[in-house]
C-alpha cells in the first residue's frame, strides 16, 4: 500500500500499466493519494483485457465512493466521490490477484488450444 506518510494528493491519475489483473490490482492501491472530487483515467478497459477489467470491476464494488464518469472504448473515467475508509482504498489482495491471473491464463491457453481443433 501506499504509505500513510506520504503527504501528496492528486486531482487526476492515469493508470496504463501492465495488463495482468495483479498489475492493475496493484496500480489501483496508488488511488489512495485521489483527491475527493479528483478523477482517474484507467485505459485498457474492456473485455479483450479480462484481467483489467476484472479488477476494476472488483475494486468499484468494493469502493462505492468510487463513481464510473464515462467510457470511451478502452477508457474508463472515475470519479473519486468521497474520503476512503480508513485512507486506504480496498483491492485484491496480491496473492489473491495473482491465483485469479494463473486461472486466467489457463482459461485463456485452454481456448487457444480448443480452437486450433475446430
Amino acid at each position: 500500500h501506499v504509505s500513510k506518510a506520504a503527504r501528496y494528493s492528486f486531482d487526476f491519475i492515469l493508470i496504463d500499466g501492465g495488463h495482468k489483473l495483479y498489475d492493475i490490482a496493484h496500480d489501483l492501491r496508488w488511488l489512495e493519494l485521489i483527491a475527493v472530487g479528483g478523477v482517474i483515467a484507467l485505459h485498457d478497459y474492456g473485455v479483450h483485457l479480462r484481467g483489467v477489467t476484472f479488477a476494476v470491476d472488483y475494486f468499484l464494488r468494493l469502493n462505492s465512493n468510487y463513481k464510473v464518469l464515462s467510457r470511451a472504448g478502452s477508457l474508463l473515467i472515475i470519479e473519486k466521490r468521497e474520503a476512503d475508509s480508513n485512507g486506504r482504498v480496498k483491492t485484491f489482495p496480491d496473492w489473491l490477484a495473482r491465483l485469479v491471473q494463473i486461472y486466467f491464463q489457463l482459461e485463456n491457453s485452454w481456448r487457444k488450444r480448443f480452437k486450433r481443433r475446430e
